[in-house]
């Protein structure tokens, strides 16, 4: 099996107290996951999150300081043929953003909603495969193990 890795931008909505994570319902499997996508030919890491952040959330970035980069990692499931590098960023959403959630691209996702950490990992069974590698990979226990992932 020969399998060309796909380079993915994730981007980690955080509310503006940084205690919960947005994640949505994915339309295609139910599967709960971030904002993700392919990076496009001559895109830079940054424009792509800047991107799919409008795409996803119908919230315009034009400041490089609202989003943070996190980490990268390989997403590796041989037996369904993925190999995906991903690379995540975290993203505030501040009050005036909120106010454009009714917007959400309902295509891709059905629903967003703020959980905590632990209702997270409550929904274990269904998070996508990207998040469950995210978690695993870099020992994630807490919201604060993100965010010292940010300060690194």
């Amino acid at each position: 099996m020969n399998i060309k890795p796909k380079v993915l931008i994730n981007v980690i909505p955080f509310n503006p107290d940084g205690d919960q994570i947005f994640i949505g319902e994915k339309s295609e499997d139910d599967k709960l996951g971030v904002i993700s996508g392919k990076l496009k030919f001559g895109e830079q890491f940054e424009d792509c999150a800047i991107r799919l952040i409008s795409e996803n959330l119908s919230i315009t970035i034009k400041d490089y300081d609202r989003i943070k980069f996190l980490c990268s990692y390989n997403i590796v499931d041989k037996f369904q043929g993925i190999h995906n590098v991903a690379i995540t960023y975290t993203f505030t959403v501040t009050p005036e953003d909120s106010k454009k959630f009714f917007k959400v691209n309902n295509f891709i996702f059905k629903s967003w909603n703020f959980v905590t950490f632990e209702e997270l990992l409550k929904y274990n069974e269904i998070l996508s495969l990207g998040i469950k590698v995210f978690l695993k990979r870099f020992s994630i226990e807490s919201i604060d193990d993100i965010k010292n992932l940010i300060s690194n």
